[in-house]
């Protein structure tokens, strides 16, 4: 998914993509010396022209933001609906009629291979949130209140995320 794209290149360092602009890109030497901040995005926006669309890169480039944000991942947000529709959208989702428990949740998002991995990442390394809650028990379904217009937001360690919906 052009997510991962775009969080692929945004964890390149500084040099790593400095070499891409230059050699890829053809980014002129001048801009090779702007902040690190302003270069990934410049690399990433030609990037995502060519490949996708500059729109697509305005989109995953704000649901990047979203995601990333303190406030945004604290376990009192409340999300617009509209937010996690666009969400399901453009990150790993999926979706049940029947409430599923966290570790077949987690592998049917990608964020573990099995049970047994799912128990190590939940009660072991205690890295998989919901909305921001830290989740303890691998093999409840989870509640109903954690959810916010039926999806549950689920984010494992600091950096990969997907998302459940529950359908009605």
């Amino acid at each position: 998914p052009e997510y991962k794209v775009f969080q692929y290149f945004w964890n390149l360092s500084d040099q790593q993509l400095k070499q891409l602009a230059n050699f890829v890109f053809s980014i002129p030497l001048e801009e090779l010396e702007s902040s690190p901040q302003e270069l990934k995005q410049k690399v990433i926006r030609e990037l995502f022209s060519l490949v996708y669309s500059p729109e697509k890169f305005e989109r995953v480039q704000l649901l990047s933001t979203w995601l990333f944000d303190s406030e945004r991942q604290s376990e009192n947000y409340k999300w617009k609906r509209e937010e996690l529709e666009l969400l399901q959208e453009e990150i790993v989702s999926y979706s049940s009629s029947e409430p599923l428990n966290l570790s077949s949740i987690l592998i049917q998002l990608g964020l573990s291979n099995s049970h047994s991995e799912s128990k190590r990442l939940v009660e072991q390394e205690r890295c998989i949130f919901c909305f921001g809650k830290k989740l303890t028990n691998h093999k409840e379904k989870l509640d109903s209140s954690l959810a916010q217009y039926s999806y549950f937001l689920i984010r494992k360690g600091e950096k990969e995320f997907g998302i459940y919906k529950l359908i009605n």
